[in-house]
């Protein structure tokens, strides 16, 4: 249903009429252009569309509690978790997006990080890594009233060895919708970390496990956020507008 009636041209790329994933043709079919597909909120489901692994990806939420803190986020009215930490697609359907405004605990305590993040991972249990290199990075379209922090994910045994030191990458605020595009080689170690940080996003995208988006708490108790769209660096986030319009 999503590529009926499209012309298989050798090489040539076409987004789907339903899903907007991108389809490339080979050998007169068409199949997936890329092991991660954009994802776009207006789609109003939390099911992240990818190949790495057989087991379904979707959108988790969690906060500093893991800390002892008490950030929070309040979501669109009338939403209800089923489970604690998986985002319902009720979300996405009230604003295109997960969207909500995060109250980061009160505590002054500098040495604890107060954050509250949304992440998707590929594999279940302790995380699976896979090569994603060839995805060349992220796109991400997206709206906060503060800064944003992305972070690459490893599996529990290599995160340990590195000492949770997650590559990263800061996006600012953006009052109204922003698409940035960024490679691996953008990721970068945090300041504090005292091994190898040479090339530190591109090598870790050979070891992927997944993707935060991640609040943080710098100088404002409050912020307010909306992710519209995310995908492979060459994805076609921009497509969001398709959904707002719809």
């Amino acid at each position: 249903y999503d590529i009926e009636g499209m012309e298989c041209v050798e090489g040539e790329t076409v987004v789907g009429k339903k899903s907007l994933l991108q389809y490339v043709c080979k050998k007169g079919e068409f199949v997936e252009s890329a092991k991660l597909g954009t994802w776009f909120g207006g789609n109003g489901s939390s099911n992240i569309h990818q190949t790495y692994v057989p087991e379904t990806s979707a959108w988790i939420y969690s906060t500093d509690d893991i800390n002892g803190l008490n950030s929070t986020v309040k979501w669109p009215e009338g939403v209800k978790f089923e489970t604690a930490n998986d985002l319902p697609d009720a979300i996405m359907e009230s604003c295109n997006g997960i969207c909500g405004e995060v109250a980061f605990d009160e505590s002054d305590n500098d040495e604890l990080e107060h954050f509250v993040l949304m992440g998707f991972f590929f594999g279940k249990g302790e995380k699976q890594e896979v090569d994603a290199t060839e995805l060349g990075g992220l796109c991400i379209a997206y709206s906060a009233s503060d800064k944003v922090t992305l972070e690459m994910d490893y599996d529990l045994a290599h995160a340990a060895q590195v000492d949770y030191a997650y590559p990263v990458y800061e996006l600012p605020a953006s009052s109204e919708v922003r698409v940035e595009r960024v490679p691996w080689s953008s990721f970068t170690a945090p300041s504090w970390f005292k091994g190898d940080a040479d090339d530190y996003g591109v090598n870790s995208a050979k070891t992927f496990s997944g993707l935060k988006v991640k609040f943080i708490k710098d100088e404002s108790s409050s912020m307010t956020f909306n992710i519209k769209a995310i995908g492979p660096y060459n994805g076609n986030c921009e497509d969001y507008v398709k959904f707002e319009n719809k």
